[in-house]
C-alpha cells in the first residue's frame, strides 16, 4: 500500500472518531503569576479565581488573580494573602473562599465589586494546616481538608456569626488531601494519599459523619464527582500505576480502573458532554490531558505537551465551562529565573460534523494543494466586518503546531501559506494535520491537510 493511501485511510478513520467524539484543541495562554496552582470559577459571573503564592516580582504576599472568561484576559487581583492555597466558589451568595498558609479561611464577595466578607481564624485548631476546600452548594457548607491531620473542618457559609459548623475525625492522617462534594447526594469524598483510599462523609439527620472508606489505586490525590452520573474519579498520583479509579457513588465501590499518563493530578467534569478531563504531570510528554468518555469509562483522546512552560512546571489544576466547552488548565511553575505561571485554554467539541454533512457556516476555507510536499495555502473565507479571528494548525493528537492571529482584516478572503514547519521552525513529520478557523459569533470550522514526505 502506498504512503499516500495509508495517510488517506488514517485520515478517514480519524474523521469518524472526530465526528463521534469531538476533539480538544489548544486555544491560547494567558500569563498569570508565579506559583499559580489552584483555580475555581463562578461561571455565571464569568469569573475565575486563581491562587498565586507570589507577586509578579517574586516577593512574598500572594494574591487571588481574577480572570474574565468573556474576554479571556486577567481582570485584576485581590491581595493581602500569605500564600493562598486552594479556592472554592459558593455561587448562591457569589462567594469565593480561600485557604491560606496562615491558617485563615477567607471569604470574599466575587460580584462586580469584590470585597472581604469574613476571615475565619483557624489558628485555634492547632496543627490542622487547612489546605484543600470544596463546597456543598445546596447546603452552603465548606469542607476544609487539613494536611498532616486526621481532621476536617466544616464552615457554615450561611452563618458567618458562628461559622465553624463542626470538626470531623476522618480516621486517618491525610498528608496530601483532595476534597470533592456531590451537592446532589450531600456526600463528600476525601482522598487518603498514604492509605490509598477515599473516605466518604454522609449527611444524615442534619449531621455529617464518616460513612465508609473505599480502597482505590496507589497515592490518590485529585478527586472529582460527576453529579449527573454519580461517579467519583480519583487521580492515583503515587507514581506506580498511573491510573484513575472510578467509583460508583451509589454502591461506594470501584467500578473500574483505567490507565492514563504518568502522575495524574487534577480533574474537571463536563456534565453536558459526559466527559472527564484528567491533567497529568507526565513530564516525558510535556504534560498530558486525557479525555474520558463518562458513558464507556474509556480514554477517547490524549493531548500531549500541555505544559508550555520550560523547566520545572506542570499542570496542577483544571476547570471546564460546560456551557462553552472551554477548558482552563493552570501551568504551575517553580521559582526559576525566567518562568511564570500560565492559564492554558483549550476548546472541546471542535469537530468536522458541519463540514462533512454540508451544514451551512459563515466560515470556510480551502487547502491548495492538498496533499502537499513543502508548501500549501489555506484560503480563508470570513464574514464581512470580522475583526477578531484566528487560524490554527493541529496534529492528530490535538497538539498546536502553528497559529495565525487574524485582526483588523481588510478583506473577507485571506490566504495563509504554510511551509510544513511548526511555530519553532522545526520541520513537521509527514501525516495528517487539521486547520481550525475561528471567529467571533461564528461556529468554528475545520479542514484537513495531508503533508507528504
Amino acid at each position: 500500500m502506498s504512503f499516500l493511501r495509508k495517510v488517506v485511510l488514517v485520515s478517514l478513520m480519524f474523521c469518524f472518531a472526530v465526528m463521534s467524539y469531538g476533539t480538544v484543541t489548544f486555544s491560547g495562554s494567558v500569563q498569570i503569576g508565579y506559583q499559580c496552582e489552584y483555580l475555581a470559577g463562578n461561571l455565571k459571573l464569568n469569573q475565575i479565581y486563581l491562587t498565586t503564592q507570589y507577586n509578579a516580582d517574586k516577593t512574598s504576599g500572594g494574591r487571588i488573580q481574577l480572570f474574565n472568561t468573556e474576554t479571556n484576559s486577567t481582570a485584576g487581583s485581590v491581595t493581602g494573602f500569605n500564600k493562598p492555597i486552594d479556592v472554592a466558589v459558593y455561587p448562591d451568595l457569589n462567594y469565593f473562599c480561600v485557604t491560606t498558609e496562615d491558617n485563615d479561611f477567607c471569604i470574599y464577595n466575587g460580584g462586580s465589586f469584590i470585597y472581604e466578607v469574613k476571615t475565619v481564624d483557624l489558628d485555634p485548631f492547632e496543627g490542622y494546616e487547612p489546605c484543600a476546600v470544596d463546597i456543598d452548594t445546596i447546603l452552603g457548607i465548606a469542607f476544609v481538608g487539613c494536611s498532616e491531620s486526621n481532621k476536617m473542618i466544616l464552615i457554615d457559609l450561611n452563618n458567618l456569626n458562628d461559622p465553624v459548623h463542626s470538626i470531623i475525625d476522618l480516621g486517618h492522617t491525610a498528608r496530601r488531601v483532595g476534597v470533592c462534594v456531590n451537592s446532589e447526594t450531600h456526600r463528600v469524598y476525601v482522598t487518603n494519599y498514604l492509605g490509598s483510599s477515599v473516605t466518604v462523609l454522609d449527611y444524615d439527620g442534619g449531621e455529617w459523619s464518616v460513612m465508609t472508606t473505599i480502597p482505590v489505586g496507589i497515592g490518590p490525590l485529585g478527586v472529582c464527582v460527576s453529579q449527573s452520573t454519580n461517579k467519583i474519579y480519583t487521580a492515583n498520583y503515587g507514581g506506580i500505576d498511573d491510573d484513575v479509579s472510578i467509583i460508583d457513588g451509589a454502591e461506594n465501590s470501584v467500578i473500574t480502573t483505567i490507565g492514563v499518563g504518568s502522575d495524574p493530578r487534577a480533574f474537571a467534569v463536563n456534565p453536558e458532554l459526559n466527559r472527564i478531563y484528567v491533567a497529568c504531570v507526565d513530564r516525558m510528554n510535556g504534560g498530558t490531558l486525557h479525555v474520558i468518555d463518562g458513558s464507556t469509562d474509556e480514554v477517547i483522546q490524549i493531548v500531549e505537551n500541555i505544559n508550555i512552560l520550560p523547566h520545572y512546571s506542570y499542570s496542577s489544576d483544571i476547570l471546564v465551562n460546560p456551557e462553552t466547552d472551554v477548558i482552563y488548565i493552570v501551568n504551575y511553575s517553580y521559582w526559576t529565573e525566567n518562568d511564570y505561571g500560565l492559564l492554558n485554554i483549550f476548546q472541546d467539541g471542535v469537530t468536522g460534523i458541519e463540514e462533512s454533512l454540508g451544514n451551512p457556516s459563515s466560515l470556510s476555507f480551502e487547502v491548495l494543494p492538498n496533499p502537499f510536499n513543502s508548501l500549501t495555502e489555506f484560503v480563508l473565507n470570513l464574514p464581512e466586518g470580522t475583526d477578531n479571528a484566528d487560524f490554527c494548525i493541529y496534529d492528530v493528537s490535538g497538539k498546536l503546531v502553528k497559529s495565525f492571529p487574524l485582526n483588523k482584516m481588510s478583506s473577507p478572503t485571506i490566504t495563509i501559506s504554510w511551509d510544513g514547519n511548526d511555530y519553532a521552525g522545526n520541520k513537521c513529520a509527514a501525516g495528517l494535520y487539521f486547520g481550525v478557523l475561528r471567529a467571533e459569533n461564528c461556529k468554528p470550522t475545520m479542514g484537513k491537510a495531508i503533508k507528504l514526505q
